[in-house]
C-alpha cells in the first residue's frame, strides 16, 4: 500500500485530516500517515486473546489492516465499520486476499449503522474506536456500546490526544463510574468494565 500511488476519493464524515484534508488522496500517502502502526495492531490482537473475546467491533475499517489482526482468533466475529465507500474497497480487498472469513464489514455512516447492529447482534465483548474523532460522536459510540454490553466489555480508543475535542472525550471518559478499569497509553486510551474492579487508573509507556 505504501507504494501504490493511485488517488482515491475521501468521503469524510468525522474531523478533518491533519496531514491531508484533500478530497482526493493518495493511497500510499494514507498508509504511511494514516493507519495504526504495528505495536498498536499487535497489542489488539492481544487483549483480544487475553480476555478471549468472541464479539468485536471496530469502528473506522480503514484499509482493513486492523479488522485482520482483530479476526486473527477464527473463533472470533468482528464487524468492522467504514463510512468512506473507496476505503471500503480497499479494506474487502485486502481481507479478501487474506482469505479471512470471520469480519462482516458494514458499510455508512456509523452514526446511521452502528444501533441497528446492536440490537440485532450478541453484545459486544471489545470495541476499537478509530472514527470521526469528535467529541459527541466518540461519547454517543460509547454509550451506545455501554447499552448493549454484557457483564464486562472492554473498549480501546484510539488518538486520545488527537485533538482537544478528543482530549475532552477521554477525561470525560475515563471518569465515568461505568468504567471500573482505565489505562492511559497516550496514543491509545483502554476502558474496561470489569464488576469486581475497585475504580483504577493508569497511566502507562507504550
Amino acid at each position: 500500500m505504501i507504494h501504490d500511488e493511485r488517488s482515491i476519493r475521501i468521503t469524510s464524515l468525522g474531523a478533518a485530516s491533519k496531514v491531508d484534508n484533500t478530497q482526493h488522496r493518495r493511497i500510499s500517502k494514507i498508509a504511511k500517515k494514516g493507519l495504526s502502526n504495528a505495536k498498536t495492531s499487535r497489542l489488539l490482537y492481544r487483549v483480544i486473546k487475553y480476555f478471549q473475546h468472541r464479539h468485536v467491533v471496530e469502528l473506522g475499517t480503514s484499509f482493513g489492516i486492523n479488522a485482520l489482526y482483530l479476526a486473527t482468533n477464527r473463533n472470533v466475529k468482528v464487524a468492522s465499520f467504514e463510512g468512506c465507500n473507496e476505503t471500503m474497497k480497499i479494506a474487502r480487498k485486502t481481507i479478501d486476499q487474506a482469505e479471512v472469513y470471520n469480519i462482516e464489514l458494514v458499510e455508512g455512516n456509523i452514526d446511521h449503522t452502528l444501533k441497528p447492529y446492536l440490537q440485532q447482534n450478541p453484545a459486544v465483548d471489545l470495541a476499537f474506536i478509530d472514527a470521526n474523532h469528535r467529541y459527541l460522536p466518540t461519547l454517543d459510540y460509547i454509550e451506545l456500546l455501554l447499552k448493549h454490553q454484557k457483564d464486562e466489555l472492554v473498549i480501546v480508543l484510539d488518538d486520545i490526544y488527537w485533538s482537544k475535542e478528543m482530549s475532552y472525550a477521554w477525561n470525560e471518559l475515563y471518569q465515568m463510574s461505568e468504567f471500573t478499569l482505565s489505562i492511559d497509553l497516550f496514543t491509545l486510551g483502554i476502558l474496561i468494565v470489569k464488576k469486581d474492579l475497585a475504580k483504577q487508573h493508569y497511566v502507562l509507556d507504550f
